[in-house]
């Protein structure tokens, strides 16, 4: 009885950890995207050139990765692209800026329960006997079936980093009869999570900045993406 109690314990284990081994890991990621514009009808279709709004990073293969990015999405909506070289002005200009903080570090205290044994839920008693004429005797074995149970709970803490990554995307009219360009467009996105790599959430940001673009102006939009695990960055965003 006390084998076959443990036995079915362990089993009860085992299948409790294989369940929860075989949820898939999620990575997901939450952007807050905010955004002005003056956008019209007539500004969809125009020439647009996308620039570094920092000066220093125009040469930068990281900014060049990125500036390609927007551009896609900027001729899904129907822009064309002109490079900054071709020696022809571009309607409009957008300007793309981008950057990560240092972090903060959180942590986390939790209560961890302690299984242990509480009590005995059974027993049984086996035995023989010996008869010599008057006398006898017995000899007998007691099996007892343990409980388990919670025993207590010990105090555990967890810390993790979290960045804030940001990226600004501002469009401006230069051919607009003013003296200056005029902005048409500012909107920003505004991500919190355990990456501390612009480049590794980037594609989700950027996702999140064009799903609804242009949207409604003075509008907050969180979106929330998530994706397997195998299929996402090396770590959790």
């Amino acid at each position: 009885m006390k084998k076959t109690s443990v036995v079915l314990q362990t089993l009860v284990i085992v299948a409790l950890l294989t369940s929860c081994a075989s949820q898939p890991k999620v990575s997901r990621n939450v952007s807050d995207v905010s955004r002005f514009h003056e956008l019209n009808s007539g500004h969809f279709g125009s020439t647009i050139t996308v620039l570094p709004a920092n000066k220093a990073v125009a040469d930068s293969l990281e900014f060049k990765t990125y500036k390609q990015k927007v551009e896609y999405y900027l001729t899904s909506k129907g822009f064309g692209i002109l490079p900054a070289d071709s020696g022809r002005p571009a309607r409009l200009t957008a300007l793309l800026n981008y950057g990560i903080d240092d972090g903060t570090v959180v942590t986390e205290t939790y209560s961890v329960p302690i299984i242990g044994q509480t009590g005995v839920s059974s027993s049984s008693t086996s035995g023989y006997a010996n008869i010599y004429g008057n006398y006898g005797s017995y000899s007998g074995t007691t099996y007892y079936t343990p409980s388990y149970g919670i025993t207590g709970y010990s105090s555990q803490s967890a810390s993790a980093t979290f960045y804030t990554r940001v990226v600004h995307l501002d469009i401006f009219d230069t051919a607009s009869a003013q003296s200056k360009p005029q902005k048409i467009y500012e909107a920003k996105v505004v991500s919190e999570g355990r990456c501390g790599s612009v480049n590794q959430v980037i594609d989700k940001m950027l996702a999140a900045l064009f799903k609804n673009f242009v949207g409604p102006s003075g509008v907050t939009e969180r979106v929330v993406q998530e994706s397997p695990y195998e299929e996402a960055s090396s770590c959790f965003q």
